[in-house]
């Protein structure tokens, strides 16, 4: 499974996590929130990775996959980050599930 899969498939179960557990904190709609915008993030991007497959990558191409796996990295420490702050609003932990959103938001880029 790729990066972005593997980001996608977390997004969409805390999205689904988010609506079952709708009562949890109020540190909820935060998650949420950050939750769509990584997922519509994703889908915009999408269609951002240069391609040459007959021809030998050229700097630009290589910077830009640099560029694609750094940001894969990114995303993929954000969404954990999403998963500890669902934990924390579980658990009634506000403050602590709000700082977590921050760092997923950071991680993120957005």
């Amino acid at each position: 499974m790729s990066a972005r899969s593997s980001v996608l498939l977390t997004c969409a179960t805390l999205f689904v996590l988010g609506v079952a557990h709708a009562e949890d904190g109020p540190c909820n709609q935060e998650i949420m929130d950050l939750t769509k915008k990584m997922a519509a993030s994703d889908i915009a991007s999408g269609s951002t990775t240069l391609y040459a497959p007959l021809a030998a990558p050229t700097q630009l191409q290589l910077e830009a996959a640099q560029d694609v796996e750094r940001r894969s990295r990114a995303r993929s420490d954000a969404s954990q980050a999403l998963e500890h702050a669902h934990s924390l609003d579980v658990q009634g932990k506000e403050a602590e599930c709000m700082t977590e959103v921050m760092n997923a938001k950071q991680l993120a880029g957005l």
